[in-house]
């Protein structure tokens, strides 16, 4: 996933995530893990994080 973040937002937006969003994923037994990062530089512009998400199985990754 990624995701095109205002700078002004950044700090919320991470904080969100890590607080809400994740735990939240994180309770499907289907996810494994979740890594997020900065980026940079990105093709086309505008992107400014990224998030990788590792699935034990997609067939089960839905959220209640």
């Amino acid at each position: 996933m990624t995701f095109e973040v205002p700078e002004d937002f950044l700090v919320e937006f991470d904080a969100w995530y890590k607080k809400e969003h994740l735990p939240l994923l994180m309770s499907s037994p289907a996810w494994i893990r979740c890594r997020r990062y900065s980026v940079v530089d990105s093709e086309p512009g505008g992107v400014t994080r990224a998030a990788l998400h590792e699935l034990a199985d997609l067939s089960r990754a839905r959220l209640t």
